[in-house]
């Protein structure tokens, strides 16, 4: 039987895990996840290398192929396969083909990723193989630690996307009508006046029962005052800002996050059904069958 080790440093390693267990029935899978470093987006890529070399080391040569399940492990792919050269080292990719057959407009691309990947090769390969379409790189960091915590709920994700984004309309509508009651019960300027004066009514009661303590209460008084100069400045930097932001009609999402495969209907509702949202789990499942000789799985089987 198949022994197939699959690397990553977190939720995402075991969504490919589960993928590979229903798609190749021939092989095992040895789940191998790096927790404990979690995450190693927030790392350098010569960290990345060092901390999978010494990970890898004890499966090299005990596994037919060694899967590494994410885009950030994927960094530390050349090192390993310079290293070990008798083992087969297998990391993520981007199906091009797949992404200009899509039926929909390629003309704003999101690419969800951690920072990481977006700055490394891999941006330079996009722009190349996709050279008439707008790259759209949102910051998505903290996105994998959320959802590693079960805590990425649809409704945070939809909030996180409406800053730049248009939401499918039964979204957006609710986002709005929950944001505009927040508004009114909690952030007007008028609402902030009366808790100011009320506030001041208090503070003046509070001053005469406890004279003793007339320092303390000023400075108290003055940290007050700046807390609420703050919260008016923010609140007049935001008014009308949702109105007069240009929102981006995304036609295409790309996941370059495995962890992202746990949110991926959650965006498709978010965003509408005329957005297309890519993963290439197929890819990966083609390019083991390649390097291991295998045929009659495409990845497609019906769920």
């Amino acid at each position: 039987m198949l022994k197939l080790v699959v690397f990553d440093d977190g939720w995402g390693g075991e969504l490919v895990a589960n993928f590979l267990m229903e798609e190749l029935k021939i092989a095992e899978i040895i789940r191998v996840i790096d927790w404990s470093e979690a995450p190693y987006s927030h790392k350098t890529e010569a960290e990345i290398c060092e901390l999978a070399t010494k990970r890898l080391a004890s499966y090299v040569g005990m596994a037919d192929a060694i899967i590494l399940a994410g885009y950030t492990i994927s960094l530390a792919l050349t090192e390993l396969c310079r290293k070990f050269p008798g083992q087969v080292f297998i990391g993520m990719g981007v199906n091009y083909d797949k992404i200009l057959r899509s039926r929909n407009s390629l003309e704003n691309i999101v690419v969800l990723a951690e920072r990481l990947v977006i700055e490394s090769s891999l941006q330079n390969d996009l722009r190349l193989n996709l050279p008439y379409s707008t790259l759209i790189l949102p910051d998505c960091d903290g996105w994998q630690e959320k959802i590693d915590q079960g805590s990425m709920t649809r409704d945070l994700l939809a909030m996180d996307l409406a800053t730049d984004f248009q939401l499918d309309d039964s979204i957006r509508s609710r986002y709005r009508k929950n944001k505009k009651c927040n508004h009114k019960s909690e952030t007007t300027l008028e609402s902030l006046i009366k808790k100011r004066a009320s506030l001041n009514q208090q503070e003046l009661a509070l001053k005469a029962a406890i004279s003793k303590l007339n320092l303390a209460s000023e400075q108290v008084k003055s940290n007050e005052e700046a807390a609420w100069a703050e919260r008016l400045n923010n609140y007049s930097n935001m008014e009308g800002k949702d109105e007069l932001h240009d929102k981006i009609k995304p036609n295409t999402v790309l996941l370059l996050n495995t962890h992202f495969w746990d949110i991926k209907e959650d965006l498709e509702a978010i965003l509408g059904w005329n957005v297309r949202v890519i993963d290439f789990r197929e890819k990966l499942l083609r390019d083991i069958c390649r390097s291991l000789h295998l045929r009659g799985v495409d990845g497609k089987r019906p769920k």
